[in-house]
Parts: C-alpha cells; structure tokens; sequence
C-alpha cells in the first residue's frame, strides 16, 4: 500500500495532507493564526467499489471532534458525519445508539473560562448540542445542554438546563433545567 504525504508550511499556518490508495483519503487540517485561534479539522472521506452502501464523509468525528481554541479562553469542538451504513455510538440520553443506513450526525460543545479556577474566582459558560438523523428507518434525536457556574471564593451559583428529543416510537421530549 503506498501512501501520499504532502506538508506545506506558510509563517504562523500549517496544511497537512494524507492520502491512501485504499480509496480512503484522511486529511487533517491544522492552522494557528498568531495564537488567537487554533483549528484542527480532521476529515475522512470513504468508499467501497462495488458497494453502494459504505461511504462517508467526516469532518470531525464523535469519537474524534474537530477542535478550535479561541484567545486562548474559548474552546469548541464539533463533528459533522454523512454516511451510507450507519453512524455508530450517537449520543443520546438513555446511552448511545447507531443510526443506521443513510444518515447525519451533527454536534458541537463549547466553553469559555474566565478567572481563575485556583484562586477560586471565575465565571465558567458551557453549551453542547447534537442531532442525528437515520432515513431507514426514520429516527431523529437531539440533545441541548447549557451549564453554567460563578464563582466567588466561597459562594457559588450554579446553574444547568438540557432538553432531549427523541422520535419516532415512541416520541420522547424531556427537559430539566436546575
């Protein structure tokens, strides 16, 4: 099997390319702008000759996330999956499941930190989302999480709130928020 590397280098930016003969391309994609934000973007693009059903496209994967870091504060990871088979270990609230045949998956998380958590005086923000989308069968759910904390030496609020949907058979909506 050979294999094709390509490394270009310009200032602060780097693009890496690597690509198989096993009709499988992955690319990683990793740039850092003068340290106000750095992305890593991994991206796998798949297909089967004489198969129709196994192929896909990740930018990011669940297990995988693209990741960006932003002023050195602001961290986001997320994925985004198309595939023809099935996407396996989506994040649902009763654990995970595979969405079979065609199908997408989205998420993406994202915190912010300010302070300091040694000196025990901060203010610390989180949000994730995910929906998955499975057409044989049809099979939707999606999660929405918000998490958020001050703290003020020794006094601290907190606060959380999510909602899950789950459709069809049965369709299930749940929310808390706390």
């Amino acid at each position: 099997m050979a294999a094709l590397s390509i490394f270009c280098s310009f200032e602060d930016a780097r693009v890496v390319l690597t690509s198989t003969t096993s009709r499988q391309v992955d690319t990683i994609l990793w740039r850092e702008i003068k340290k106000l934000i750095s992305i890593q973007l991994p991206v796998e693009i798949f297909f089967k000759l004489g198969d129709s059903r196994k192929w896909h496209l990740y930018l990011g994967t669940i297990p995988q996330p693209a990741r960006a870091l932003v002023l050195n504060f602001v961290r986001a990871q997320g994925y985004f999956m198309l595939d023809g088979d099935k996407i396996e270990n989506f994040p649902t609230a009763n654990g995970t499941v595979t969405l079979p045949g065609i199908a997408f998956a989205i998420g993406i998380q994202a915190s912010l930190l300010l302070g300091s958590e040694r000196a025990r005086l901060y203010l610390r923000c989180a949000a994730e989302a995910h929906l998955g989308v499975a057409f044989s069968p049809f099979f939707i759910a999606g999660t929405i999480k918000l998490i958020g904390e001050l703290r003020l030496f020794i006094v601290s609020i907190e606060a959380t709130g999510s909602l899950t949907v789950e459709a069809p058979d049965p369709t299930v909506v749940h929310g808390e928020v706390c």
